[in-house]
Order: structure tokens, then sequence, then C-alpha cells
């Protein structure tokens, strides 16, 4: 059972590279034409990938002869159901093999490796050709709608993709799966959103714009109309009260009452009165929303760009990203006063048994050895994941790798970055190859 929901699970990534590539499919689509209809053919490619995925993962079948020949059999059964022959055949023939394959290769390794995120970046220039194409050939200018509608969803699938894995590589550890927190994923995802919704915004500016005008307008009209209603309902009383006093008299058919021209002007000033109170009314709520929501957006990112706070004056703590300078970026003449700002730093640090949790243990070892090196004279590069930088530090030592800050960097993603628990045993041994180096 785990083995099938596997393979059906794998299968959507198939799914997500017929969206990249659906300009060409759907070309494919259309020249196989009547023999298959649209819909049945992305189905039957689905079901080809997901005919590759089970016959390596649930099957387990790793003969490759052996997996040709059952990705051809379906082949044949689906063109004889389809009555496919001669170029079509081939053409489906060539597309469905490729799927077929690509089931099987999603069994066998991760879908960064069979799919390197270049290829996101590659299916918006196929897009924008398909857009080129599909809107000036006769023949398929039907079909431009779907190419629009796949591009927008394509847009904000790779966005997310894209977004997910350099988050992931930002906590990359050497040789291990990049583990990222729920709460930098889930303030990631928000702040994903909002970006989608702001470049939502602005591409349908025009059609909000419209929206907006026709909205004010129907409500001008709707207010004069209601208006315009009570006028002609006492207007009716008054010529019935008039007509009960004496003898009532026919009236001639075509007759029309004469519009009260002081009434009429009444009625238009109270309309425009009450029109422009409620446009600045609703203009006001409009303002007061996109005020708030800009505020608690603003407060949102500065709340999620910002490091962590300095700990306690008292700590003599300094945040390791934000405050260590790049000493090559100093001039000579302020290399000493700036080694001696350290070295002050460095004795006000607190103790070692002082300190209260392991996190902070972790982090004052991280600290310590940037300092050691900052003293020697290397460049902080704030920019730098901690990997990246224990690599720059060991390409600026002439290759010399520095075991200790190779063990202690795994701990410190965990401490900075995840929620996962520190053991003593494992902080004790790292200060103490720390002390010992």
């Amino acid at each position: 059972m785990g083995k099938m929901k596997l393979a059906f699970k794998r299968s959507i990534q198939g799914l997500l590279e017929f969206l990249v590539f659906f300009p060409i499919l759907l070309g494919a689509a259309i020249y196989i034409g009547p023999h298959i209809k649209m819909e049945m053919f992305f189905l039957y490619l689905y079901l080809l990938c997901l005919g590759g995925t089970f016959v390596r993962g649930v099957f387990g079948i790793k003969n490759r002869w052996l997996e040709l020949l059952f990705g051809m059999g379906f082949l044949f059964v689906l063109s004889y159901i389809s009555k496919l022959s001669g170029l079509k055949a081939i053409v489906f023939f060539i597309v469905g093999i490729v799927w077929y394959s690509r089931g099987i290769l999603y069994m066998e390794a991760d879908w960064e490796e069979i799919f390197p995120r270049q290829m996101w970046w590659i299916a918006l220039v196929i897009y924008m050709l398909g857009v080129f194409v599909y809107s000036r050939v006769l023949i398929v200018t039907d079909y431009l709608p779907y190419i629009i509608g796949c591009g927008f969803v394509q847009v904000i699938i790779s966005l997310y993709v894209l977004n997910t894995r350099q988050l992931g590589d930002a906590t990359l550890v050497r040789d291990k799966k990049p583990i990222v927190s729920s709460s930098i994923r889930r303030q990631n995802n928000i702040l994903l959103i909002i970006t989608i919704l702001i470049i939502l915004i602005i591409a349908s500016f025009n059609t909000i714009k419209d929206f907006i005008k026709l909205t004010i307008k129907q409500l001008f009209t709707w207010i004069v109309n209601i208006l315009m209603k009570i006028a002609s309902l006492s207007d009716t009383e008054g010529m019935t009260d008039k007509s009960s006093g004496g003898t009532p008299e026919l009236p001639f058919t075509d007759e029309v009452v004469p519009p009260n021209p002081i009434v009429e002007l009444i009625l238009r000033i109270l309309g425009i009165i009450l029109t422009t109170v409620g446009i600045i009314v609703l203009l006001y709520i409009i303002y007061k929303g996109i005020k708030k929501l800009v505020s608690i957006i603003s407060l949102w990112i500065k709340n999620l760009l910002r490091e962590e706070e300095l700990y306690e004056d008292s700590y003599g703590y300094i945040d390791e990203k934000e405050r260590l300078i790049d000493i090559k970026k100093v001039k000579e003449d302020y290399t000493d006063r700036l080694k001696s700002w350290l070295e002050k730093i460095m004795a006000r640090e607190q103790e070692w048994k002082a300190l209260k949790t392991n996190r902070e243990k972790v982090r004052y070892i991280y600290k310590s050895i940037m300092f050691k090196y900052l003293q020697g004279g290397y460049g902080y590069k704030g920019y730098m994941t901690p990997i990246e930088i224990e690599e720059d530090i060991r390409a600026w030592n002439d290759g010399t790798e520095d075991k200790v800050l190779k063990q202690v960097i795994p701990v410190y993603n965990r401490a900075r970055y995840g929620c996962e628990r520190i053991d003593d045993n494992e902080v004790d041994r790292l200060y103490k190859l720390h002390i010992d180096s």
C-alpha cells in the first residue's frame, strides 16, 4: 500500500511537467486531431506516466528492456483503441514513451536531479513563444485561452517551487536534505501569496478601475431611481386627493401630468448630495482598509526580515550576521581600532556556565569561531549562509579545513533555524573541540 501511495504521489510531478510543456503537448493533441479528444490525450499521457511509476516502484522491475516492453505494450493498446495510424501514431508513440520513461525516473531519483530548476525559467520562454504562435496561426487561435490560463497557473507554481527550493538551499546541510522549520515555511508562503496578489492587482489594474467606476455609476443610478420612485408616489397621492374632492372626471388617455420643476430640482440636488456623501464614505472606508493593510504588511515584512534581537546589554552579545563587519572593506588606518573593538567585545563575553540554553551555547561557540577569524584578518560576508562561510574560510585558509567549524555548523543551523532539541552531550563535545582548538 505504501508503494502505491508513493507511485501516485510521484505521478503528480508528471502533471506539473505537463503544465511546463503544455503549449508543445497541446500542439501534438491538435495534430492528432479527432482520433483522440484533447482531454483523452492528456489522460492517456498521465496514465502512461502512472504506469511507469507502477512498473518501477510497485512491481519493482529494474530491467530496462522489460520496462520498455511494458511501455510499448501500453502504447499499442492505446493506439489500437484510438485507431491511430501513420505519422499521427508515430507522434503519439514519441510523446507517450517520453512520459512513460519520466514515470520510471520519478521512482529512481529525486525530482530536482531529473528536472533542474532552470526548466521553470525555460517554461516562461515556451509560453511566450506559445502565445506568439497560437495568437497568429488561424488554425489554433481558438486554443489561445488555454495557453493564457495554463501560463498564469504555471507562473504561480514556478514561483512557489523556485522559492521553496531557494529557501531549502539557505538551510542546507552538506550531504543531507534541507530542514526548514514550519514557522519559516508558513511565513514564506504568506509572503509569496502577498507577492502574487500584488502582481494580480498590477496586471488587472484597468479591469479593477473599470469595475470601481461601474459600481459607483450603478450606485448613483440606484439612489436616483429610489428618489424618483418616492417622488412619483407623492405625486400620485396628491392627484388622488384632488380627484376625491369633486365630481370625478374621466381623464384623456393621452394626458400627461407635467412634472413639478421645483420638486425635480430638489430631488436632483438631494440625489447629488446623497451620492457624493456615499462616494466619500466609500472612499474613506477603502482608504482606511488599504492603510491598515499596508501597515500590517509592512510590520510583518519588518519582523520577517529582521534578524533576532540582541541579547541583554549585560550579556554583551551581538548578532553574528548583522553586526560582524567586513574588515576587507575597512580602510587600513581603521584596522587597529577595529581589532581593539573586537577585543573589548570578547572581554565582555558571558561566562560559559552562565549560558542557560543549549541554543545559546551553540551560538556562542559559532560566534567565538567567527571572532577568531575576524581577528586573523578574514572578511566576513553577511549575505552568505553558514555553510558558504565555512567554504569561504577554507578558501581563505588556502584550502585548510577547520574541522571544528565543520562540526559546529550543522548544529548551529538547527539551533538558529530549526525546532529540534539539541542534546547536552553534543554541546559539551563541541565546546571541548572549540577549547582544544
